[in-house]
């Protein structure tokens, strides 16, 4: 069964700010979550509940931090930047 995909407010302004090239890949990754999202790994520590996606583009590494919620066979992006403090931007973010 594939999966929806919903981007949270904040990953939707994030990725507006990239540049068209990286978005585009970042779609591309994001949207491949529909038909396999288990396939990623979880985050560690206090994020554990969420998995990411690690992307290289030529301009950089970019993660997508997301959730699966089975019931509903929705797949949440919760949060979408580049690598370097990814994980403090996260976690600031998630309060």
């Amino acid at each position: 069964m594939k999966y929806r995909i919903i981007w949270d407010k904040k990953p939707a302004r994030q990725i507006k700010k990239f540049d068209s090239q990286i978005r585009r890949i970042v779609k591309e990754k994001v949207d491949k979550l529909i038909e396999n999202p288990h396939q990623y790994a979880f985050l560690s520590g206090p994020l554990s509940s969420l998995r990411k996606i690690d992307i290289s583009t030529p301009s950089g590494q970019y993660r997508v931090a997301f959730s699966i919620d089975e019931k509903e066979q929705i797949v949440g992006i919760i949060f979408v930047g580049p690598r370097e403090n990814f994980y403090k931007e996260l976690q600031r973010y998630l309060g």
